[in-house]
């Protein structure tokens, strides 16, 4: 699996696409911070641009390990 986190208007084929604002491509409709919906270890990679500097430094924490719970060991 390939998250595209924050995508917006952006639909990259063969991407499962995460963003808060309602659009025909995204196939979740949540925070980025948060991804309950996804399984551990489950992604192989992770895109994510134009999104990640909008949390301060302690949520950008809370952030990462979010993401490294849903990556697969070896992900990018």
């Amino acid at each position: 699996m390939k998250l595209h986190l924050g995508c917006w208007y952006r639909n990259f084929p063969g991407f499962v696409n995460v963003d808060l604002c309602d659009m025909p491509h995204i196939h979740f409709n949540s925070s980025i911070d948060k991804l309950p919906f996804i399984e551990n270890e489950s992604v192989d990679y992770i895109y994510c641009s134009h999104a990640f500097e909008y949390f301060d430094l302690e949520k950008a924490q809370d952030v990462l390990f979010e993401w490294k719970r849903v990556l697969k060991p070896g992900g990018i």
